[in-house]
């Protein structure tokens, strides 16, 4: 038994430093070790139509089974296909029981098999915490050699691989297995063991569920779409292929984003928040007069370039020069720079349902979807034009998980809205944020399309003036 401690403590050492991941289809090869014991009796008797306690013998450890000298069974298999797999087995043991006791025969056998792993029919079977139970069938020939005698076998019988361990690449093994005489000079006999199970082969060095074999970028961990490279900023294009790698982007910009929607990048772009020209560096001039918006305090009136853009007359009449006039077409009051007290149309209104429908969320995360950043910021647009008005913002969820959750998670969305609207310049004063829940679904929770649907925000305005 010491020997067989030392074999064992070896195996174990040089097998788990292969072993990485225990799927048969990434981990093809297999190794058993462990031990083995012989049953000639009742097998050997199975002619004896007296046999009246044939299941009690066959349970009859003292009496019947064999597991002297060095019982040790060394079985080496390789993943086929398709829950099959193909291995071939080494196993010794001492003889001094035959249906009768015997003189210590030396015992031999060499196998090979074809095993079937049933969990293709079953399915995993998880009856235990940590713990995947793998039944399988097995068949093969053999070949035994007991004291001077020997026999070619047909062996059918079957076993359990008790997977253990965060990978399930490693677990103990039950087998049992009758070997029926086809020729030789032995009865046909039982051999059961039981012992240590590992499976190993490929690896996945970043540990992002992708073997290494097909990971094209296998030092860091990535998607499955993208090979096994990364995406570090979502947005669909993976870092070897985006020129802003760390900010969400747009595919024809490379990566990049382009907040403002004039075809010009952020990190190019001189007013990355507004629409404007190439020729302008990504800034506006609205009114054309050679005064890019930024500089020009008349924006929306060619002025003269001396005068900051801005022309003398006082075109609507309302006794405020347009140099000084917010709304210069339009008679105003000078205590709101020359506009009128502003009130917020019914399409107006609209406006702001429809932007807050693009405002979708990855399910069971309050992260935006690729593209909401431009629905928000027109949304920035809108409550800076109607900017003494309030909104409420009002976060939904779909009715996965618990209720208490889905209200917890629906409010943390909608404080991600306010958070996002305060960071681009609204005021959190005109700003509040409540979660609803699973509540008031806007489409069936029964498909993924209606649960995207109801994964939502609303923003309704709280006053109208």
């Amino acid at each position: 038994m010491r020997h067989l401690r030392k074999v064992l403590s070896t195996l174990l050492v040089v097998v788990s430093i292969s072993c990485i991941n225990a799927q048969d289809a990434n981990n093809p090869w297999e190794i058993d070790f462990g031990a083995n014991a012989v049953v000639f009796y009742p097998m050997a008797s199975l002619s004896n139509p007296s046999l009246k306690n044939y299941a009690a013998s066959f349970v009859n450890v003292r009496k019947h089974y064999n597991y002297y000298g060095l019982p040790v069974k060394l079985h080496f298999g390789r993943y086929i296909d398709k829950g099959f797999s193909i291995g071939v087995a080494f196993s010794t043991n001492k003889i001094r029981k035959m249906g009768g006791p015997v003189n210590n025969l030396s015992f031999f056998g060499f196998d090979t098999d074809l095993r079937y792993d049933l969990n293709g029919l079953l399915g995993n079977l998880n009856i235990i915490n940590n713990v995947v139970i793998d039944p399988y069938a097995i068949t093969g020939i053999g070949y035994s050699k007991v004291g001077s005698g020997q026999i070619g076998s047909l062996n059918l019988g079957g076993g359990i691989n008790f997977w253990t361990g965060k990978s399930k690449n490693f677990g103990f093994q039950f087998q049992s297995m009758g070997k029926l005489n086809i020729k030789g000079s032995i009865h046909s006999y039982f051999q059961h063991s039981f012992g240590l199970v590992f499976k190993f082969g490929d690896v996945d060095t970043d540990k992002d569920g992708i073997y290494d074999s097909k990971d094209k970028c296998p030092n860091n961990a990535g998607l499955e779409e993208f090979n096994g490279c990364p995406d570090s900023d979502a947005d669909g294009i993976q870092d070897s292929e985006d020129s802003c790698p760390n900010v969400a982007g747009l595919k024809e910009l490379n990566g990049c984003p382009d907040s403002d929607g004039d075809g010009i990048t952020d990190k190019k772009d001189f007013c990355p928040n507004t629409a404007g020209t190439k020729a302008n560096k990504g800034c506006p001039d609205t009114d054309g007069d050679g005064v890019i918006d930024k500089y020009d305090s008349c924006p929306n009136i060619a002025g003269a370039k001396e005068n900051k853009g801005c022309s003398w007359p006082d075109t609507d009449g309302d006794g405020i020069l347009d140099k000084d006039d917010k709304c210069a077409d339009t008679v105003g009051f000078a205590s709101n720079n020359g506009c009128p007290k502003k009130a917020i149309p019914a399409d107006a209104q609209l406006q702001v349902v429809n932007y807050a429908k693009a405002i979708i969320f990855v399910s069971n995360h309050s992260s935006f979807k690729p593209g909401v950043a431009a629905k928000l910021d027109m949304i920035v647009t809108f409550m800076n034009k109607y900017d003494k008005v309030k909104f409420r913002i009002e976060g939904y969820t779909d009715s996965k998980g618990s209720k208490k959750y889905n209200e917890w998670l629906s409010k943390r969305r909608a404080k991600v809205v306010m958070k996002y609207l305060v960071e681009h310049g609204i005021s959190a004063d005109r700003l509040t944020a409540i979660g609803f829940g699973e509540e008031s679904p806007i489409d069936t929770n029964d498909t993924s399309k209606g649960r995207s649907n109801n994964r939502r925000v609303e923003i309704k305005i709280v006053n109208k003036k």
